[in-house]
């Protein structure tokens, strides 16, 4: 049997084990009902580590023989991806040490086989981080294959466990997209363009710009460039983007469109809702496009149906290409655009469509978009007010003109609080009534490797004390993503080997209501950052629980402290995770500050700005006022 027949029934078996091994687990937690993961858990099998090692020395002979054909290289990637979220932080074994030794020397010698690179890309998929090798100066001999496979290797999302590991991400991106566009720009038509067009949509993602605890500026700048060039490579995008925007007839209303993931009763469209519903409809004409994007958090809501229905002069899915969505916006001529979702901050065929001019003025909003565009498509991007301190950090990481709101920027309806329910008790998670609860429901990729130290370390100091996470959802949930965070979270204990385990629980993804009844087991609710939680902050003061955040410093970490601040809680804001660290275990350690707070709490969110809709929704208007002036939109 060749090598690559024996490959790709050694990957198919490989998926196959990993799709039934996580099919079985899956199964058995419904079953048994049960709310955690074990941190402890052991997550593979001795079948699984037996065909791994086959695949190992099948890879390691690879190297001696001729190869023309790496088509199992897709297959033995897509297995490897899984395994590698279950391997990490683990221990090598000392041959595989070896392998990788070996494998570096191949990237370090820039020596181009087929041979060894099917080799490579897999061995090192198990353990190694994108940023962890250097890039290779020659693809161009590279097969087909080979090219394909290895861009797919360069794009991986990294597992980011350490704080030394987002400047590496940010240094290696820079390179990466540098790299990359000067590929685009030399790859000629063909198998290898499409191949090279095809890898960067579906796979180069910048999401971790809105979660490291450092500047982004240049890699917000670098995937604009990206974007730039794949709409200047696509006919129908480029067209597009060379337009002259229409004369607009005088005297009409203005129209302010607004992009959504979709129209149903779901977090961030009730947030975009309200703060545009206090608008006069006497002088706007709104046009609210959506994404149809629908998960199992989207809940049929007939009242707030109405709502939007009265509010949106016109209220239509986007269908088709990217090329095809912009020709829908562009055909209503608006005057205004306003961005409300962050569905992805890639090089998808959403992001190209916003990378175009498709009306006057085009606006970014920071309560729902943690970050600048870095696009010349958008005009405005609006923030909270800060100090001059952060307020000079937030201009330079932007490129849009900011225009700022006093206080929080992020608005709610406030809703009913949920009733207890008997599923959703201390005793099902295993906690004892009397512990002090420190609990964390930021999703899981905004639990960075030191925003989950800060939190450990809390736990050592208030004896007795547990933590309770909820970093999953129906949206982005899964065995394997979970084994993700686990692995994480491993790391970061071996800083903390007096902390029993079993006072660390993790639950799995569960529905709104049921995430609602966690937050109100709790004693302390710990705020996310550097990427603040927001939503999940707001739920916390709904239910008067004392908060605990990090004061901003970027972007996609202000809204958090700023509710906090509206309430006259200055005191659970920490100028660092040091600080943060120290506020949750003053709490945590004493009880009659720790009641007093969480009523004071309950006393003013009654009143809080974030809960206000008719006063935010009016500064909101008054702010694009100032826009319709200074853009002489008459």
């Amino acid at each position: 049997m060749s090598l690559f027949l024996q490959a790709s029934e050694l990957a198919r078996d490989l998926v196959a084990v990993i799709e039934g091994f996580e099919d079985t687990e899956r199964k058995k937690a419904a079953q048994a009902r049960a709310l955690t993961l074990s941190i402890e858990q052991k997550t593979i099998t001795e079948k699984l580590l037996a065909l791994r090692q086959k695949i190992c020395a099948l890879l390691d002979g690879a190297a001696d023989q001729e190869c023309t054909d790496l088509i199992a290289v897709d297959i033995l990637f897509e297995a490897s991806e899984k395994l590698r979220g279950s391997f990490f932080g683990q221990e090598r074994a000392e041959s595989e040490e070896v392998l990788i030794k070996k494998c570096r020397a191949i990237f370090e010698k820039n020596d181009i086989s087929d041979a060894l690179w099917f080799r490579a890309f897999v061995i090192l998929s198990f353990y190694f981080q994108p940023f962890e090798l250097p890039l290779l100066k020659n693809v161009k001999d590279l097969s087909v294959n080979a090219f394909k496979a290895y861009l797919l290797f360069t794009m991986r999302q990294p597992h980011l466990m350490t704080q030394e590991d987002e400047g590496r991400y940010i240094r290696y991106y820079k390179e990466l997209t540098s790299w990359l566009l000067d590929l685009m720009q030399k790859t000629e038509e063909g198998s290898r363009q499409n191949i090279l067009h095809q890898a960067i949509k579906n796979k180069l993602t910048f999401g971790a710009c809105f979660y490291v605890d450092c500047s982004t500026i240049d890699l917000i700048k670098a995937r604009a460039a990206i974007l730039g060039e794949l709409v200047r490579q696509n006919p129908a995008l480029d067209v597009l983007s060379r337009r002259k925007l229409p004369v607009r007839a005088v005297g009409r209303k203005k129209k302010l469109g607004l992009l959504s993931r979709n129209l149903k009763d779901y977090t961030d469209t009730r947030a975009l809702y309200a703060l545009f519903s206090g608008f006069d409809l006497r002088d706007y004409d709104i046009y609210w496009y959506s994404l149809d994007v629908v998960d199992e958090t989207c809940r049929e809501n007939s009242s707030f149906d109405s709502k939007i229905s009265e509010l949106a002069h016109k209220a239509v899915s986007l269908r088709g290409d990217a090329a095809q969505k912009a020709q829908q916006i562009i055909a209503d001529d608006l005057d205004f655009l306003v961005i409300g979702t962050a569905y992805s901050f890639s090089a998808k065929d959403f992001d190209q469509l916003l990378a175009l001019r498709l009306a006057r003025v085009q606006v970014n909003l920071s309560a729902l978009i943690s970050g600048s565009s870095g696009l010349a498509s958008y005009d405005y991007y609006i923030v909270s007010q800060a100090s001059p301190e952060i307020a000079s950090v937030y201009r330079r990481e932007s490129t849009e003109t900011l225009k700022t709101i006093e206080g929080p920027l992020i608005c709610y309806e406030r809703k009913e609080k949920v009733l207890p329910s008997k599923n959703i008790t201390r005793a099902a998670l295993g906690i004892p009534e009397e512990a002090v609860l420190y609990f964390s429901g930021a999703a899981v990729n905004k639990q960075m490797a030191p925003t989950l130290h800060a939190f450990l370390s809390i736990l050592r100091e208030v004896q007795g004390s547990y933590l309770l996470f909820a970093p999953f959802s129906p949206t982005w949930g899964g065995y394997f993503l979970a084994l993700t965070f686990l692995a994480r979270l491993r790391f970061v204990m071996k800083d903390f080997p007096d902390i029993d385990p079993k006072r660390i629980i993790v639950v799995h993804a569960v529905d709104p209501d049921d995430f609602e009844r966690l937050i109100q087991l709790s004693d302390v609710c710990l705020g996310s950052f550097p990427r603040d939680g927001v939503t999940v902050a707001m739920q916390a003061l709904h239910y008067g629980k004392p908060l605990i955040a990090r004061a901003e410093k970027w972007l996609h970490a202000n809204q958090d402290a700023l509710m906090l601040r509206s309430l006259g809680q200055e005191d659970l804001i920490g100028t660092d995770n040091a600080a943060v660290a120290a506020r949750a275990i003053r709490l945590g350690r004493d009880p009659v500050l720790r009641q007093k707070t969480a009523q004071n709490i309950a006393q003013r969110v009654e009143k809080a700005p974030f809960f206000d809709v008719k006063k935010q929704s009016s500064k909101m208007a008054a702010l694009f006022e100032e826009m319709v002036e200074e853009k002489n939109i008459r």
